[in-house]
């Protein structure tokens, strides 16, 4: 987009320095005087409200910096977002049987899903696929047992009132039935970012890991706008743990390495390989002992073994009488970073909720928390990557800022008047933070674009308006009579400019198609940037050109530079 953008604006002051003035030689030739009209008639009206401005500079600089500071301080309390939701013209819908349900239960229950569906209108096609098959690198949502549906809609209807059709129509049955007009554009989120609140815990001992993990998961669910909270992404395996009791294990004449290697004997069984010959084929046959079929806590701590003694004779131990058996939990998996254990603590965040809204009130209700010694908590979640890479675009916007301006004092041979002119920078982003406020929308990647771009187009008019009046100031015209006239003498053209390019970015801020809503954004903000800093600069740059350009300016010719020859 910047290529193609650059590439337009190199072609297009190609054309206006050649092909513009010569059609107008043209076509301009006999051009006839135009009457007077409704604007030429405001025009002396918009010289006197300047000449105001610039009697009551006070007025209207806190009127600009009181808008700015109340429009950036409203969007800013909306939160942030990575991207903005689009209204595509397909969504997934997953399905959630109960736990113990059979493949012919979520068979039948996904064909009565599929039916309901079908019947909402604007439901095109519904396909569906069960368990892991479905578990695709865009959808990245289901799990074994589940299953998941890709609805494609009929052209006109938005995803997110048929999701809501869709959720009412399956509302009674037994699955649990959930239809998200933004899981394709949440997907692509994820696959960029990570999704949602993630607190990552770390530990080296794993009981404190775990223990903390679900203390941090209790703390997030007393959290307004989360759910699904999980104290990681599997669930904990079941485990016996027996302890030996080294004193009594000596008096049987064992050691806990003996102990174990007999436990770990009767658990797993031993397995002898025979070999069935059929013809030319030869089978492979293992047979297993019932022992590990067997495993349960009972079944661990009634475990015998025989143990022979030093004078020979062999007795029977029992396992209980050595050792203590508990039933436990344990960590499906263990990750590691930077050779630290650690656990994801997750969740999502509820519809209607912003991500970094919800995430700030998790690390303030996380604030009081405090974890056992050696263990470490630290957000990792989407509102990271989101500051992160607005962090990014604040640092581009500043790079931009300082280059336009040094382009603008190379062309003023200056640092004054480029230095007005940036005042209306400012006025852009309060355009733009107004604008972001009446769509409802949060500022995002796209909308932090839309103000870099502001910066660049927004200068134009200001450069304009700063050049014409230091032309009539080195004319000999007077400063206040100069600043007056060079603001209405302008006024067309920088109505017409800004117009215009309002007008191309028009269908791209109603977001009626996939494409123009993920823009939307972009286009909102250049709009109101462009709407508002046009009418200010009007008047801001005038009131700041009076009060900070009072030199006199002077033309000065070869002839002013020749030295007087003594």
């Amino acid at each position: 987009m910047v290529l193609t953008l650059s590439y337009a604006l190199i072609a297009s002051l190609i054309v206006a320095l050649t092909l513009v003035p010569a059609l107008a030689g043209k076509l301009l030739a006999h051009a006839r005087p135009q009457s007077e009209t409704a604007f030429t008639r405001f025009m002396p009206k918009y010289k006197k409200s300047v000449l105001w401005a610039v009697n009551h500079k006070a007025v209207t600089l806190l009127t600009a910096v009181a808008l700015l500071i109340a429009s950036g301080a409203a969007v800013i309390a909306k939160g942030f977002t990575f991207l903005p939701d689009m209204e595509m013209e397909q969504m997934m819908v997953t399905l959630t049987m109960p736990e113990g349900s059979s493949f012919a239960d979520t068979t039948a229950a996904a064909d009565e899903a599929a039916a309901r569906m079908l019947t909402v209108p604007g439901v095109e096609t519904v396909g569906g696929a069960i368990g892991d098959s479905a578990g695709s690198s865009l959808s990245m949502m289901t799990t074994e047992g589940d299953v998941s549906f890709y609805v494609l809609l009929e052209s006109g209807y938005k995803a997110s009132r048929v999701a809501k059709e869709i959720n009412e129509k399956c509302a009674d049955m037994e699955a649990a039935v959930n239809a998200d007009a933004n899981s394709l554009m949440s997907s692509m989120t994820q696959m960029l970012t990570s999704s949602g609140i993630t607190v990552r815990v770390y530990s080296n001992d794993l009981d404190d890991l775990r223990e903390t993990a679900d203390a941090v998961a209790d703390v997030l669910r007393g959290v307004d706008g989360t759910e699904n909270v999980a104290a990681g992404e599997e669930e904990p395996t079941a485990e016996l743990h027996f302890t030996v009791d080294k004193k009594k294990a000596a008096k049987e004449q064992l050691t806990v390495a003996q102990v174990y290697m007999q436990v770990a004997k009767a658990l797993t069984g031993s397995a002898d390989l025979i070999e069935l010959s059929d013809g030319g084929d030869t089978y492979a046959v293992s047979v297993q002992t019932a022992g590990k079929d067997k495993i349960t806590p009972e079944y661990v701590r009634s475990l015998t073994f025989d143990v022979t003694a030093k004078d020979g004779t062999v007795h029977s131990v029992a396992l209980r009488d050595i050792a203590t058996v508990e039933e436990t939990e344990s960590l499906s998996s263990i990750r590691r970073l930077n050779q630290r254990r650690y656990i994801d603590v997750t969740a999502d965040i509820a519809e209607g909720c912003n991500v970094t809204l919800v995430t700030n009130a998790a690390e303030e209700a996380l604030a009081s928390f405090s974890p056992s010694d050696g263990t470490t908590i630290g957000f990792t979640g989407e509102r990271e990557s989101i500051v992160e890479a607005l962090r990014q675009l604040v640092l581009m916007l500043a790079v931009g800022i300082l280059l336009v301006y040094l382009v603008m004092v190379a062309q003023f041979q200056d640092l004054k008047s480029p230095f007005i002119v940036m005042f209306t920078i400012p006025l852009a982003f309060t355009g733009g933070f107004l604008a972001l406020l009446i769509a409802g929308l949060e500022i995002n990647l796209l909308s932090m674009l839309g103000m870099i771009m502001l910066v660049g187009i927004i200068v134009n008019n200001g450069i304009v308006l700063v050049d014409y009046i230091n032309q009539l100031r080195i004319g000999g015209m007077d400063r206040r009579e100069a600043i007056a006239d060079a603001a209405v003498t302008r006024l067309r053209p920088i109505l017409m400019t800004s117009i215009t390019t309002i007008l191309g970015l028009i269908v791209m801020a109603l977001g009626q198609s996939e494409a123009t809503s993920l823009i939307q954004p972009l286009a909102v903000t250049c709009i109101g940037g462009l709407l508002y800093a046009t009418l200010m600069t009007l008047y801001v740059v005038p009131v700041m050109y009076d009060a900070l350009s009072k030199k006199a300016l002077y033309h000065v010719d070869e002839a002013d530079l020749e030295l007087s020859e003594k």
